[in-house]
């Protein structure tokens, strides 16, 4: 059965993976690893490393999900671990969070300051609006569970630590070492992650990484759009031809 790890997104743990894994569970075995309880950044990558580094020993071969921040790490550790990991499947990805002057798909890094800043005063507030970002307007309107509950309770630290990843993270020039098999999955209106993160991940990648976008979504597509999300990731690991559904986008990039 294939052995499949889950790296979610910054704030967010198992619990996020719900809608998806609920039908996944009978595909795969499924490891979940979260970024609660960190003291530094440098411990999300060793966290996924110890993982790895058992599957190694056992020379099992893993697929990584990964979600958001996940992504980032997910592209490390394809390059890291390259004849452990034999799949990657990203959602909403970026191989970099922060804008650079050849790079205009992210964030300021200013904004992740002032994130910084407002964990100690104004953490609920932060959250909250941080959350209401994950949907697009289309998803805003339609009735959708968007409550909070899958946002992890951490510390200021660990936060911290998380976004203070995502304000360092640059993996552009590890694309060209990935050769495992890529499935890129990616909101058309996604507010955190532009879409234009995942093409450049497309396009800059030697193998044959394909990238479907699907209408009006937001950056929690296997949330909102589980029963495609996971089609297309069912076909992927079991190696089957995918079929759009009529609301989705595709776009091979060779």
């Amino acid at each position: 059965m294939t052995h499949i790890v889950l790296l979610p997104g910054w704030g967010y743990g198992k619990d996020v993976w719900q809608p998806l894994t609920n039908k996944l569970k009978n595909d795969a075995m499924l490891q979940f690893i979260d970024w609660t309880h960190m003291q530094s950044e440098q411990q999300i990558t060793k966290r996924v490393e110890r993982v790895l580094q058992r599957a190694e020993k056992k020379q099992q071969r893993v697929t990584i999900i990964g979600w958001s921040l996940g992504t980032l790490v997910a592209l490390h550790m394809a390059t890291r671990f390259s004849k452990t990991v034999n799949r990657l499947i990203l959602f909403s990805a970026t191989s970099c969070f922060t804008k650079k002057n050849d790079y205009p798909h992210g964030w300021d890094r200013r904004v992740l300051k002032r994130m910084q800043r407002r964990l100690q005063t104004d953490a609920h507030s932060l959250f909250h609006q941080f959350h209401e970002q994950l949907f697009s307007n289309h998803e805003k309107k339609i009735p959708l569970l968007k409550d909070q509950s899958s946002q992890v309770k951490d510390t200021v630290t660990s936060y911290k630590s998380g976004l203070e990843f995502l304000k360092q993270a640059d993996y552009r020039k590890k694309l060209q070492q990935i050769s495992q098999p890529t499935l890129l999955i990616h909101g058309s209106d996604d507010n955190i992650c532009p879409l234009g993160a995942a093409t450049y991940i497309a396009e800059n990648m030697p193998t044959n990484a394909t990238l479907k976008v699907i209408n009006h979504a937001g950056h929690l597509p296997f949330y909102t759009e589980t029963n495609t999300c996971y089609e297309w990731v069912k076909a992927f690991i079991h190696d089957q031809p995918t079929h759009d559904p009529i609301d989705a986008l595709e776009g091979d990039c060779q």
